[in-house]
């Protein structure tokens, strides 16, 4: 399957970073990954803060504040969808004889975007309609159903001077994982603020 895109088909795209730092409450999270909180973090450095917290909400690099994901994800979105796209994002994905993934692809700068702004490019496997029964912590006893949980990440995969940025990745299937729950995401930051210059999506099994 290959998905090109200038824009991504819906005006955001979503991704849960699940962290670890709260596992000493007496509930790992099985999603976690401490790749993910050195994200947080340079998250926060970027802002200059010392804190960092979650359930968090970032959208287009910074920290949209709490309760950001019910008030500010709509109006924020709208808002970027109507700016010029200023990378161009093309990928290809095939599942490989050994049962893995392999994503691979590019960034390229538009006019818009200029080849100057050095860029980073991530890619993410996600997963949807996944569930946890909460045994400990301020969530004890609840059933929790997770979307778009990042599975499997990779990056950052620098741009060359005429902003261009190349990636290849293979997977190994994670642990609960099933193809027509979950999708890939690709998008490229700025390396410096770490503002999106374009994100594209697509499901694993389209139609499926």
């Amino acid at each position: 399957m290959t998905f090109d895109a200038v824009r991504p088909p819906i005006n955001a795209v979503p991704l849960a970073f699940h962290v670890d730092y709260w596992d000493r409450l007496g509930w790992p999270d099985r999603f976690a990954d401490p790749v993910h909180g050195q994200r947080q973090n340079e998250v926060a450095r970027r802002a200059r803060s010392r804190t960092v917290y979650t359930p968090q909400f970032v959208f287009d690099g910074g920290d949209a504040g709490p309760g950001g994901i019910a008030t500010q994800l709509a109006p924020l979105s709208q808002a970027a969808a109507g700016q010029a796209a200023e990378r161009n994002i093309t990928a290809s994905i095939a599942r490989q004889p050994d049962g893995s993934l392999r994503i691979s692809g590019t960034s390229l700068a538009t006019a818009t975007g200029g080849s100057a702004v050095a860029s980073h490019t991530f890619v993410a496997l996600y997963q949807n309609a996944l569930v946890s029964r909460i045994a400990a912590g301020e969530n004890a006893g609840r059933l929790l159903r997770h979307d778009f949980v990042v599975r499997r990440f990779a990056g950052p995969f620098p741009s060359d001077g005429t902003g261009r940025s190349a990636f290849d990745v293979r997977w190994a299937p994670p642990t609960e994982f099933r193809a027509d729950e979950a999708g890939v995401a690709v998008f490229t930051e700025d390396a410096v603020t770490g503002r999106t210059l374009q994100a594209v999506a697509g499901p694993l099994c389209p139609g499926g």
